[in-house]
C-alpha cells in the first residue's frame, strides 16, 4: 500500500498509509491526514488512489501545494520517491515499501484460522525464557550469527545476514522470507531469498503471517501439501512446497515487528518441532537486531537534520542586525526567538540618507526552513526597494510585486516604518500586520489601522497607503509579531491584544523598559509545552 513519510517539519520519520479512494490533507480534524500548521489550509490537498496509481490535487489552498518544488496546478500522478510540500512540511511519496520484492505474492487463505497448523510454539513465553534443545553445530552457528548481527547497525546489512543465517541453520530450506510491520501493524517491507538465487515467485500466506505476528506464535507445517490450512491452487501446488515454518520477530519490548518464513520443496527434508524452536530463537535475535538498526537509522537521520537546522539557524541569525542602531536622541530595543531552530519572523534597521532610518518587522505565514528561506529573499528585496525609491508606500508595492513573481503562494505581513530624525516624524506602511503601538504623554494608542493594506504576496500591483505622525519627546513605539499576542498558556488561552496594550501602558516610557517587560510578561504567561509561534519585538524611543 502506498504511504507518505515526513521528511521535514514536525514528526520527521512518521509514516501515513494512503487510503483506497481519497485521502485529504489539512488542518481540519475531519481530514484523514492532519497537518498542524497555521499556514496550512483547513482542507489543503487530497491524494486519490485509483487502480494502483495515486494522484494529488491542490484544493485551492491559501499557500499552495508543491510537487518536487513545482506548484500543483492540476491533478497530477505521483511517482515513487516524489516530494510533496505543504507549507513547512515535506512528505516523500512511496508507492511501495522500501526494497520491495516482486518475487512475493501475499495470498489470503479464505480466512481459515492458523490454529489448524499442526505444531506451534508460543514466543511470548519463549521471549521470557528460552530453553531449546539444539545440536552443537547449530549452536555454534547461532553464536556466530548473533555476534555478526550485534555488530551490524544498518538495516540494509541486517536483513541479508538474517536471510543467509536461515540457510546455514536449516540446510534443507529452499526459500527464506522476511516481512516487517509498519507503524499501523500492517505488512510492509519484505525481502525474499532463494538458496540457489533462482528468481521464482514465492507465495506467502497473509493469514498465517498476520496470525503469527498477532499471537506471537511460531507455526510449523511438516507437510504443507496435505495441510488443509493452505489453498493448494495458489500457495502449494504451483511450487510443490512440502514443509513450512514461520516465526514472528520480537523486539526488546516484546513487541512483534515482523515475521520470518522458510520453506522446503523436498518432501524428504521436512522441518520438525526442534527446528521450529530454533527458528523462534533466530526470529527473536533478528527482531532485536532489526529494532537496533531502525533506531540507529532514525538517530542518524535526526542528527543530520539537527546539524542542517543549526547551520540554517546560524545563516538566518546572520541576516538579522548584529547591534542596535545608534542614532542620537533615540533608544532601541529588539528581541527575536524562533519557535524552532529557524523561523519566519524578521526585523531589520536600514540607514537612509538625509537623517532617516527604516525599521522593518515582518512575519512569513508559518515557520520553519521554508519560511526562513523566503524571509532571506524578502530581506534582499526590502533593501533593493528602499534603495530604488524614497516613497515608503512605493517601496512596499515593489516588494509585494517581487515576492508575487516568485510564484510561491505564501504571504508575509509587515510594518515598514521610516523615522526622520531631523523632523522627528515616523512614516508607516502596514501590509496586513498588527498596528504599531505608541506610548506617549497622552497615553497609549495604535496607528496605521485605517491605512492597513493586504499582506505581501496576495495581490499584484496593490496600492499601499502610508501615514505620518510626529514623535514627541518621551515617546516609545512598539512593533511586534503575532508570536506575542497569540502566545498560549496550558489551557489554550492567548496572551492577547489587551495584555499587550496594558503592558505598554503600565511600563516606564523607554524602548528597553517596554521591550524587556513585554517579553518577561509573555514568558511568564506562555506554556513551553505548547507549540507557540516565532516571536519578534522592536521598540524605538525618542528620548
Amino acid at each position: 500500500m502506498a504511504f507518505l513519510r515526513i521528511k521535514s517539519g514536525n514528526s520527521v520519520g512518521s509514516e501515513f498509509e494512503l487510503l483506497d479512494g481519497s485521502t485529504q490533507l489539512g488542518r481540519h480534524p475531519s481530514c484523514e491526514l492532519i497537518v498542524q500548521d497555521s499556514a496550512v489550509s483547513r482542507r489543503h490537498a487530497k491524494i486519490e488512489s485509483e487502480g494502483g496509481d495515486c494522484f494529488i490535487t491542490d484544493l485551492q489552498s491559501r499557500n499552495g501545494t508543491q510537487l518536487n518544488g513545482v506548484d500543483v496546478i492540476k491533478r497530477q500522478k505521483l511517482k515513487h520517491g516524489d516530494e510533496i510540500q505543504i507549507c513547512d512540511t515535506i512528505f516523500s511519496f512511496h508507492a511501495y515499501r522500501n526494497k520491495p520484492s516482486d518475487l512475493v505474492d501475499f495470498v489470503d487463505d479464505g480466512g481459515a484460522s492458523a490454529s489448524s497448523i499442526r505444531k506451534k510454539v508460543d514466543l511470548d513465553s519463549s521471549y521470557r525464557k528460552s530453553d531449546h534443545s539444539i545440536t552443537l553445530s547449530k549452536l555454534r552457528t547461532m553464536i556466530d550469527i548473533t555476534r555478526a548481527l550485534s555488530q551490524t547497525l544498518s538495516l540494509d546489512d541486517v536483513i541479508p545476514k538474517v536471510l543467509d543465517s536461515l540457510f546455514k541453520i536449516f540446510p534443507q530450506g529452499d526459500r527464506a522470507f522476511i516481512v516487517l510491520c509498519d507503524e499501523e501493524g500492517e505488512l510492509g517491507n519484505h525481502w525474499v531469498k532463494d538458496r540457489r538465487n533462482r528468481e521464482t515467485k514465492l507465495m506467502v500466506s497473509r493469514t498465517i503471517i498476520k496470525e503469527a505476528i498477532r499471537s506471537k506464535e511460531a507455526f510449523l507445517s511438516e507437510d504443507a501439501f496435505t495441510d488443509q490450512r493452505f489453498d493448494l491452487t495458489k500457495s502449494i501446488a504451483g511450487f510443490s512446497i512440502r514443509s513450512v515454518m514461520c516465526a514472528p520477530m520480537i523486539d526488546n519490548d516484546g513487541k512483534a515487528i515482523g515475521c520470518l518464513q522458510i520453506d522446503t520443496l523436498d518432501s524428504s527434508q521436512h522441518f520438525d518441532q526442534d527446528e521450529l524452536d530454533l527458528l523462534a530463537t533466530v526470529a527473536m535475535q533478528a527482531g532485536i537486531s532489526v529494532q537496533n538498526a531502525q533506531m540507529h537509522e532514525q538517530a542518524l537521520n535526526q542528527r543530520a537534520m539537527d546539524r542542517d537546522l543549526e547551520l540554517a539557524r546560524e545563516v538566518q541569525l546572520g541576516l538579522l542586525p548584529k547591534d542596535h542602531l545608534q542614532v542620537e536622541g533615540y533608544e532601541f530595543y529588539d528581541y527575536y526567538e524562533a519557535a524552532n531552530k529557524v523561523g519566519g519572523d524578521f526585523y531589520d534597521y536600514i540607514d537612509l540618507k538625509n537623517g532617516r532610518f527604516c525599521t522593518i518587522v515582518a512575519d512569513v505565514a508559518g515557520h520553519g526552513i521554508a519560511s526562513a528561506l523566503l524571509m532571506a529573499k524578502f530581506s534582499a528585496e526590502v533593501r533593493f526597494a528602499l534603495a530604488s525609491t524614497e516613497s515608503a508606500s512605493m517601496a512596499v508595492r515593489q516588494i509585494n510585486n517581487s515576492i508575487i513573481q516568485l510564484g510561491l503562494k505564501r504571504f508575509i505581513t509587515m510594518i515598514l516604518a521610516i523615522v526622520n530624525t531631523e523632523k522627528n516624524t515616523i512614516t508607516v506602511v502596514n501590509a496586513g500586520h498588527m498596528d504599531p503601538i505608541i506610548h506617549e504623554g497622552s497615553g497609549v494608542r495604535e496607528i496605521s489601522r485605517e491605512i492597513a493594506g493586504l499582506p505581501i504576496g496576495i495581490m499584484e500591483d496593490f496600492e499601499y497607503e502610508e501615514m505620518e505622525c510626529t514623535i514627541e519627546p518621551q515617546t516609545t513605539i512598539l512593533l511586534y509579531t503575532d508570536g506575542v499576542n497569540e502566545s498560549m498558556d496550558r489551557d489554550g488561552n492567548q496572551f492577547g491584544h489587551d495584555r499587550v496594550i496594558e503592558t505598554v501602558r503600565t511600563t516606564e516610557n523607554s524602548a528597553r523598559q517596554v521591550g524587556e517587560r513585554l517579553i518577561s510578561e509573555v514568558k511568564k504567561f506562555e506554556d513551553t509545552s505548547v507549540d507557540n509561534d516565532d516571536t519578534c519585538v522592536v521598540c524605538i524611543s525618542r528620548l
